[in-house]
């Protein structure tokens, strides 16, 4: 036995034997909790530091507080910021009434709660896309954090002190040179207004961003002569967005809330340009000149495709019939009903009769929000041509030799899909020659796939035309 290991296996047999084996667990478990709420509270305080806004420290109480909060969820299979009297677990109607009762002495309280969150550092990134939550992660007069989580519950409580003399401070976010600003899906957002809803791409759109005047006191504001440009310097053109002004919100009103109305294009820096005057209480309090940049996820990160929309694109591509069916078909999606009025319902159900869609792999889930495999690309992508152009699908003489290393971890259908796409110059390896037929495929992809696919059927027609 290699020596190393012996000593190590000795060690482990004293430590049992000195410590029960439900009290090592117990204190690694504790560790473990002790690590996540620190790690969470470090990187919060770094986001603040560099915002110009006070440090968070750690609060017993707040501890004490937000774990009773989480076993109380937990115990009652309910998400919620409120407590019921004469309920197992009781300790308080409010986050405040909780944080009074465990002994706490600040002026007043946030609280995020969470399920099934793979860690604190997670559960905040996810709830700094909203900006109603932002705002009580980034809201000045905060000064301690306490951590709790229960089973599948999570609970976050940021206390305000008795010092609340701080000034009037200004916060945008994303903030200027932020890197790896990403998409978010509408069910991360707080009442997304029906302007976004109806023009996100699939529930998913750029960012929100927020410029937040906290005013002293947490008193209103208003911004009037708002003048704002909002640019894509990649592209150098302006970026469609939806803004709601401090003072036609009441639940944030010291908020700029402005949302894309489309997804972020990857590694591509975002401009905005603000002016605005802010009143308080009829009163011009300042002027905000500003001019700041972010840029946002590269191509593994910016955000997923969803199935729905990858179809759309690729009916558009393959002019795929819009015009009613001769007959009514079957329903066979469990998320989406044929409708003879809606051109997209038309050209999803002749897909589906022409076998592009099949109802058990690829029809019981058309309207989920999870993106598409680059597999399930490819299939769809060579399925199409193979109904609409057979002589180009057949073209190419396949040759599994001199293709992807990871060909094989593809099924039957999709290695023949693939092995065609790659042939027709349709799609690349993901580096190391390899394939990874199961990643989403990313934004940037997709654009890319799509412009090879409309490239190669354009020169097609245009051979044939010649032909003739």
């Amino acid at each position: 036995m290699n020596k190393g290991r012996g000593r190590f296996l000795a060690l482990l047999l004293v430590l049992i034997l000195i410590c029960p084996p439900a009290r090592v667990r117990a204190e690694a478990e504790m560790m473990t909790e002790l690590q996540d709420r620190y790690g969470a509270m470090d990187a919060l305080n770094r986001l603040r530091t560099g915002l110009g806004l006070r440090t968070l420290s750690m609060d017993g109480a707040l501890n004490e507080a937000a774990g009773a909060h989480s076993a109380y969820m937990d115990s009652h299979r309910s998400l919620s910021s409120l407590e019921r009297q004469q309920e197992p677990g009781f300790t308080g109607v409010t986050p405040i009434d909780r944080m009074y009762y465990t002994g706490f002495s600040g002026q007043s309280a946030y609280e995020l709660t969470a399920y099934r969150t793979e860690d604190y550092e997670t559960m905040l990134e996810e709830a700094l896309h909203d900006p109603y939550r932002r705002y009580m992660l980034l809201y000045p007069g905060c000064d301690s954090i306490g951590f709790g989580r229960r089973g599948d519950y999570s609970d976050v409580l940021l206390g305000c002190g008795d010092d609340l003399s701080w000034k009037d401070t200004l916060a945008l976010y994303p903030y200027p040179g932020q890197q790896e600003v990403g998409n978010c899906f509408l069910r991360q957002l707080s009442e997304p207004p029906s302007e976004v809803r109806e023009a996100s791409i699939r529930s998913q759109i750029g960012e929100p961003v927020t410029v937040t005047y906290y005013s002293a006191g947490n008193a209103s504001v208003e911004f009037r002569e708002l003048k704002v440009t909002f640019t894509d310097t990649k592209r150098g053109r302006e970026v469609a967005f939806f803004s709601i002004l401090p003072q036609d919100h009441p639940k944030l009103p010291n908020t700029l809330m402005i949302y894309p109305l489309e997804p972020y294009n990857a590694d591509t820096r975002y401009e905005i340009t603000l002016s605005a005057q802010v009143y308080r209480e009829d009163e011009w309090i300042a002027d905000i000149e500003q001019k700041w940049s972010y840029t946002s996820s590269g191509p593994d990160s910016i955000g997923e495709v969803s199935r729905w929309e990858a179809l759309m694109a690729l009916a558009e591509a393959f002019q795929v019939p819009a015009e009613p069916l001769t007959e009514e078909p079957a329903e066979v999606f469990r998320d989406y009903a044929y409708d003879a009025e809606d051109p997209a319902s038309c050209q999803i159900y002749w897909m589906l009769e022409k076998g592009v869609l099949r109802k058990q792999s690829d029809g019981s889930a058309l309207e989920a929000e999870e993106g598409i495999t680059r597999e399930q690309m490819a299939i769809w992508m060579m399925r199409l041509l193979r109904v609409c152009d057979a002589s180009l699908y057949y073209a190419e003489r396949l040759d599994y030799s001199d293709t992807f290393e990871d060909i094989n971890r593809c099924s039957a259908e999709g290695k023949t899909a693939v092995q065609r796409a790659y042939l027709l110059g349709l799609v690349q390896d993901q580096g190391g020659g390899k394939f990874s037929p199961d990643a989403y495929i990313t934004r940037t992809e997709f654009d890319e796939w799509l412009t090879a696919l409309s490239g190669l059927l354009e020169t097609a027609e245009e051979e044939a035309e010649k032909k003739e």
